[in-house]
């Protein structure tokens, strides 16, 4: 004969029911940051590659150092590197002053902002072109070439910042790299004269 036994049931549960997945996160997680593309690394690197050449010098064979050598040109300034990057320091300032202010807007992702900091770049890079040449030619070729790599990087940025549009943006980094490059260049040139 079979006997039934029933099932053997506990006392009563008491209090919220249990789930078989983890806890919610008090607070929640932050949201991963977004990335979002814009590396201006390069434009504050060579901004500051730039304020390097406002303290710039000429060095002799001997290695010693002197900020008054006078270097002639084809342009025939016969100004000196310190007195050339005092008459221009406007120049640098504005254009460290610029990439700064680009790099905050794209880090804040305000596309608005990153507009107007890039169009001042521009202005700002078309002003320092219309100055005299840097008195020392070794130099003066890179720094030139840097001044259109701003140029040319800011333009991108300009329509990257209007349109969202990312290739623009790349070659926004693109051109900026060059201009570090061109102004490292630069520098390297002075310190080694």
């Amino acid at each position: 004969m079979q006997t039934f036994n029933p099932p053997t049931v506990g006392p009563p549960t008491v209090g919220p029911p249990t789930f078989d997945y983890p806890p919610a996160q008090w607070p929640p997680p932050a949201p991963p940051k977004k990335s979002n593309g814009w590396k201006w690394i390069g434009a504050i690197v060579a901004g500051l590659a730039v304020i390097a050449l406002i303290g710039g010098h000429a060095s002799s064979s001997t290695g010693t150092t002197s900020s008054d050598t006078s270097v002639a040109t084809s342009s025939g300034t016969g100004q000196t590197i310190t007195e050339w990057a005092n008459a221009n320091s406007g120049d640098f300032t504005a254009i460290v002053a610029d990439t700064t202010a680009a790099s905050n807007a794209a880090e804040a992702t305000s596309f608005p902002a990153l507009g107007r900091a890039c169009a001042s770049l521009e202005r700002d890079v078309t002003t320092a072109q219309g100055h005299l040449p840097m008195p020392l030619a070794a130099a003066n070729g890179p720094y030139t070439a840097a001044l259109g790599y701003y140029i040319q990087a800011a333009q991108h940025c300009q329509v990257a910042a209007a349109t969202y549009d990312v290739g623009e943006m790349s070659l926004t980094t693109h051109y900026l790299g060059l201009a570090t490059t061109s102004i490292e260049s630069a520098t390297a040139a002075i310190q080694n004269n």
